[in-house]
């Protein structure tokens, strides 16, 4: 992941597409794992059942949400 998008103003949905997204990218094989069923236009909720996965997941959030 480069640091460096724009990502807007977007909310809830978007940013669970752009984490949905981003992470199908580097990691294909673990996709199926993310869980958004509580997302909506005002929050993104995404879930993990896995420690190793979170962490994953983590880092790219991290990174999006830290892209200048």
């Amino acid at each position: 992941i480069k640091p460096g998008g724009s990502y807007g103003d977007i909310y809830g949905y978007g940013w669970a597409k752009v984490i949905e997204s981003v992470f199908t990218k580097y990691h294909p094989t673990l996709a199926s794992e993310l869980h958004f069923g509580d997302t909506d236009t005002g929050a993104c909720v995404v879930w993990v059942e896995s420690e190793d996965i979170c962490k994953t997941l983590t880092e790219i959030v991290w990174t999006l949400i830290n892209s200048k």
